[in-house]
């Protein structure tokens, strides 16, 4: 890049410096890009075709430690190609979004319309019903999440001193539950039961 950048510093007009200069930046970093970068997808076609084929040879058993540690160093080389690739589809689809995202075009609007039609409910199938009108669906959501989050109170029983004198009444003197007395419990009292019991 600095060789590119140094080049034509004859000039004697600054503006046609500056862009011989850009012109010459250019063309280096297409070169550097391409060496770099430029056939990523084939370089990491090779390196899963060379693991597979050390693969291979593994489950055989017919493997020495440099194949070993050649397949190491190519698991570490496969990664790194695939995350690269990853960023470079990455940065390539934020660019597109970039250039052609919120200006009316018919980018904008396909890339608006899948969303759309992603999170769109067309019908919903409860209890064996089918429920396919909008004003439906949107009870029907809505009965769903009150009744997930409606709060059913129950009064639990608080301990302190009086502990004692509530549940006494259902034990025996023998410390077993006493079958003989009806008493009438509510659910946190009988769950406690149960607790205490077993």
């Amino acid at each position: 890049m600095e060789k590119a950048w140094k080049v034509n510093q004859k000039q004697k007009w600054a503006a046609i410096r500056l862009s011989l200069k850009l012109k010459e930046t250019k063309e280096a970093l297409k070169v550097w890009a391409k060496e770099g970068f430029g056939n990523m997808q084939h370089n990491l076609d090779q390196v899963e075709l060379e693991l597979h084929n050390l693969d291979i040879q593994a489950e055989e058993g017919n493997i020495t430690e440099t194949e070993k540690s050649l397949r190491r160093s190519l698991k570490v080389e496969q990664w790194k190609l695939s995350r690269a690739l990853e960023r470079m589809w990455l940065q390539k689809s934020r660019i597109k979004w970039h250039l052609l995202g919120d200006k009316n075009t018919k980018f904008f609007h396909s890339m608006a319309s899948a969303r759309q039609r992603r999170n769109l409910i067309n019908s919903l199938l409860i209890d064996g019903n089918l429920i396919e009108e909008p004003e439906d669906i949107k009870l029907a959501v809505f009965k769903h999440f009150q009744q997930l989050y409606e709060e059913v109170k129950v009064e639990r029983p608080l301990i302190g001193d009086d502990m004692g004198s509530t549940i006494s009444p259902v034990f025996s003197s023998g410390g077993r539950p006493n079958k003989c007395k009806k008493v009438a419990l509510s659910a946190a009292t009988a769950k406690m039961w149960l607790l205490l019991t077993s």
